[in-house]
């Protein structure tokens, strides 16, 4: 690793799903490790190879399961955190769907290279991948805006969604208050997607639901946020 290299930091910010964020900061250190192995064609040396990362978890944010009542304030909060990690690092992302409902925004207030967005993560993987036919698991709406992410995947004929979006918001609160090593939570999880029939691809669009352990033989299982911690990796090494 060079000198600019060294200087390069990486930021995360995460809250709204602290252990979301957890989990994204050990998929950028194993992307990373993965990538000098692979690509470097080199040892992994421990320590002294693992990026650069600032992360801001911030409790409050988790106020954006309920954004009807706490959207501006949620926001200002978002926005202050935003300026804040742009002076400190190279490029940031935010460990949280819900909240990229403010993309537009962000990239008003920060140069565009610098957020790396899990919507755009997303588009890549499937226009890159083409599956022929995939489901889309998320939260749903938020309460005010709508999907956003539905909205940014519209253009994309191959996606299916499932029929009860709040089965799985549920399941999301259920993760947030007790955590995902739980039977009854890994029961119903494979139940949601034991229903999608009309797809062997899933695409797992909540950084709550790669949490939950799973194995399924018939399903292709595909995690947003090792999507997002790959991508962050790559960017790094530019």
């Amino acid at each position: 690793m060079n000198n600019k290299q060294l200087k390069r930091t990486i930021g995360i910010i995460t809250g709204s799903g602290p252990e979301a964020g957890i989990d994204l900061w050990k998929k950028i250190l194993n992307a990373n490790k993965n990538y000098l192995i692979k690509e470097k064609k080199r040892n992994y040396r421990g320590d002294e190879d693992a990026p650069n990362v600032i992360i801001y978890s911030i409790s409050e944010l988790g106020r954006s399961m309920h954004m009807k009542d706490h959207k501006d304030n949620v926001w200002q909060l978002l926005s202050e955190l935003i300026l804040k990690i742009s002076n400190e690092v190279d490029f940031f992302c935010i460990a949280c769907y819900t909240l990229h409902c403010f993309s537009k925004k962000i990239e008003k207030i920060t140069a565009k290279e610098k957020f790396v967005s899990l919507f755009e993560v997303i588009s890549q993987y499937i226009e890159a991948e083409t599956p022929e036919s995939a489901c889309l698991l998320h939260a749903g709406a938020n309460d005010l805006q709508g999907c956003e992410l539905c909205s940014c995947m519209e253009k994309y004929t191959n996606l299916i969604y499932p029929e009860n979006l709040q089965e799985v918001r549920d399941l999301i609160f259920e993760v947030k208050k007790n955590g995902s090593d739980c039977e009854d939570i890994t029961r119903r999880f494979q139940e949601i997607i034991g229903r999608i029939s009309s797809s062997s691809t899933i695409i797992l669009a909540c950084t709550e639901l790669p949490l939950i352990n799973i194995n399924l033989k018939d399903k292709s299982i595909v995690d947003g946020t090792q999507l997002l911690a790959e991508n962050m990796i790559q960017k790094y090494y530019q």
